[in-house]
């Protein structure tokens, strides 16, 4: 049975024209502002806001598409659910039609600056489905959790696309971020792997970072007096920096004011690889991030806090003391502190997203390939290798200029068979690797070799992302990749070394000279009781203190910041994903016993 035609019914003010699409595979049938101007008889200077291409129609896997290339964006809303979903902005993208699919090219006339709608209405006949899949379900459950908790946690293994769903939320083109959430939004980014802290707390450091950010994005944004007023405020935080995280909170209050009423914008803050300091940020310091959300009558309702980690938080840092403490730690302050670092956890309660790309592999599949054609069999092939992990998709169709056969499902699949993905192993396959800890390492070697390990320990790995619902390994490819990452090892090639005798350090085999001194002796201190918690007082006495002479206990305080922040500098060079040194708050610091 032939498909019926496609029809497209165009509305401009008052005038209509209709034209029908006749399903001629990969044949585009391209609509842009020179079309409009003809069927509706207007002049040559008007509809600048629509592209000369703006979008354009094909029939793929018997299907009708709209491409999306316009630099401006349509808004598209489907027709057929019972209430019509509200329009979402796409740009660049390609979109499945439903039966009943609405366009709205938006255009400004430059006459009196109002707008100047273009619609275009879709019916489909042929369309299966009722709704139109331009949604990214992802993207719409990040937008929703948005909505909802003024939060989001975004949870996946390296590759997963945080970063690519958090570069989305930024972007430029806001229209349809601002529609779901009701209000305009300035994004203001901040990379937390790129925070040093020097020799001053952890806490300083992360709080002019964030505030130099928001200067930033509002001047990027192009709100010049803003820009001027947060650079001041950052030049008064510099010059007389506050002794406590609470004392930044008067300095976060003034920025986002100036935000808010300069820039009429709800600040969006974005921390990314968020995982990289939050094992080491003072409680205190979380807590003034949770207080964000309630702090400021009129401010805090109009503030939205985006996180992106790749453990759950609850496994990145254990802040409830123990029974072992040093004698000097007070029980009560370290409840105290606890609850600050749940405190901040529970605004994510609700809000924590799990990157998951199995359900919508198609989907995936489409935005890395610009919807080449893939057959059920080839599908089936690239989710046993790479897991649905974009990352690792991304490295397969690189290996060898694999794009180059994308066009023909036979030949990619044959391909596919016979390559050896080991020999190097891949990028992303790498990356997962090194931010696993040593006894998860132990486990997937285990299940890898065909070994059962304890189920408490393969739910752990599971709730990571490291196991699929069979508890098999997530990925063909990272299964077979374990093997060669621990041979090297076991070479010594990879993962953490350290020669006592010589004080030397090595990373992948390679030397890593570091700051002074009294980091190797920190080091070498964790060396000999590795394995084990060093408790703070041990580690300051031995790096610290005197020979023979019990350490000053109202020093204990001053050099124990002291300690943290050396070893938060000792960690960028050796150990940045905290593989082999962990902290337990209240108790000490803990070398891994896998490093030889």
């Amino acid at each position: 049975m032939d498909t019926p035609d496609l029809q497209l019914t165009i509305r401009y003010r008052d005038k209509t024209h209709v034209l029908s699409v006749a399903a001629a595979p990969d044949q585009p049938w391209a609509l842009g502002r020179a079309d409009f101007q003809r069927w509706f008889d207007l002049p040559a200077d008007s509809l600048l806001s629509i592209s000369k291409n703006h979008f354009s129609v094909v029939f793929s896997h018997g299907r009708f598409w709209i491409d999306e290339d316009s630099r401006y964006g349509t808004f598209v809303r489907n027709l057929d659910a019972p209430a019509p979903l509200p329009y979402r902005k796409r740009r660049h993208a390609r979109l499945a039609l439903g039966r009943r699919t609405e366009l709205r090219l938006v255009n400004i006339n430059r006459a009196d600056n109002t707008t100047d709608d273009l619609y275009v209405l879709i019916d489909n006949p042929a369309a299966g489905d009722t709704l139109a899949l331009f949604v990214d379900p992802l993207w719409d459950q990040l937008l929703r959790r948005l909505e909802s908790a003024r939060a989001v946690h975004l949870v996946g293994l390296p590759g997963s696309g945080k970063w690519h769903l958090a570069r989305q939320l930024m972007a430029e083109d806001s229209r349809e971020r601002e529609q779901r959430l009701g209000l305009s939004t300035l994004p203001i980014a901040v990379d937390c792997l790129a925070i040093d802290a020097g020799d001053q707390p952890l806490w300083l450091a992360f709080a002019r970072r964030l505030l130099l950010a928001t200067g930033e994005a509002a001047e990027v944004a192009g709100y010049a007096d803003a820009g001027r007023q947060l650079a001041a405020l950052l030049a008064q935080f510099d010059q007389r920096p506050p002794a406590q995280p609470d004392e930044t909170m008067n300095d976060f209050q003034r920025a986002f004011e100036i935000v808010i009423k300069k820039t009429l914008q709800s600040p969006l803050i974005v921390l990314t690889n968020f995982d990289s300091v939050y094992s080491d940020l003072e409680p205190a310091m979380l807590y003034c991030l949770s207080r964000f959300r309630n702090e400021w009558p009129d401010v805090s309702e109009r503030i939205y806090l985006v996180i992106t980690t790749w453990r759950p938080l609850s496994r990145l840092r254990d802040d409830a003391g123990s029974d072992t403490a040093d004698r000097e730690s007070d029980a009560r302050a370290r409840a105290t502190e606890a609850n600050f670092v749940r405190d901040f956890g529970h605004i994510f309660t609700d809000a924590t997203l799990h990157l998951d790309h199995r359900a919508n592999f198609r989907g995936l599949w489409d935005s890395v390939t610009a919807g080449r054609p893939l057959d059920r069999r080839t599908e089936e092939q690239l989710l046993r290798l790479t897991g649905a992990n974009p990352g690792l998709l991304r490295d397969v169709l690189r290996r060898r200029q694999l794009r180059g056969r994308l066009d023909d499902p036979a030949a990619l699949s044959d391909q596919l068979a016979a390559e050896d993905w080991t020999d190097p192993p891949l990028p992303t396959a790498d990356r997962i690797w090194r931010v696993l800890r040593p006894d998860e390492r132990d486990c997937l070697v285990s299940l890898a070799d065909g070994r059962p390990i304890d189920v408490n320990r393969e739910q752990e790995l599971a709730r990571l992302g490291l196991l699929d619902a069979d508890g098999r390994l997530f990925s063909a490819i990272f299964a077979a990749s374990v093997g060669r990452f621990r041979a090297e090892e076991e070479r010594h090639e990879r993962g953490l070394r350290i020669d006592a005798a010589n004080r030397r350090v090595l990373v992948d085999g390679q030397p890593v000279p570091l700051r002074d001194g009294r980091e190797m002796d920190i080091l070498l201190a964790l060396y000999e009781g590795r394995g084990d918690f060093v408790g703070y007082r041990e580690l300051i006495e031995k790096v610290y203190g005197q020979p023979g002479q019990r350490y000053d206990d109202a020093l204990i305080a001053n050099d124990k910041e002291a300690l943290q922040r050396a070893i938060a500098r000792l960690c960028e060079r050796i150990d940045p994903q905290r593989a082999y040194i962990t902290n337990k708050h209240g108790v000490g610091y803990r070398l891994s016993a896998a490093v030889a």
